[in-house]
């Protein structure tokens, strides 16, 4: 049989997630596509996406997306002034070390709920009821 020498199980529910870790996985998720899109970069390769871009100075200006939504970092503050492309990396690493504390939890949470918030109105006032 094709299945000898394999260790099988009875089938077990995959463990439920909380909406706050979902928002923290798809951060995550977003955060590696960037890291992976910065060294795309750095090999100079053209990828499209991107959350940095080259100020005048030539100093890379990094944000933070969810979704279209750039996160605020700190009080009034929304983007990261790197030197080079191997700093942006660094800097998407320590956001991330971030996120896995949750440090962006709430501010995940309320965007979250905003863009629900503005399908449930989009759709609402798609189907004429509105």
């Amino acid at each position: 049989m094709a299945l000898t020498g394999m260790k099988l199980v009875e089938l077990i529910d995959k463990p439920n997630r909380t909406e706050q870790q979902k928002r923290r996985d798809r951060l995550h998720e977003n955060i590696n596509k960037q890291i992976e899109r910065t060294n795309q970069a750095a090999k100079g390769g053209k990828p499209r996406g991107l959350w940095w871009w080259k100020n005048e100075d030539g100093k890379i200006v990094l944000t933070i997306k969810y979704g279209r939504h750039t996160l605020e970092l700190a009080k009034g503050k929304r983007a990261i002034l790197c030197d080079d492309l191997d700093a942006v990396i660094v800097a998407l690493e320590r956001v991330e070390a971030a996120n896995v504390t949750g440090a962006f939890d709430d501010q995940l949470a309320e965007l979250a709920s905003s863009i629900r918030a503005n399908f449930a109105e989009r759709s609402s006032s798609s189907d004429g009821s509105a």
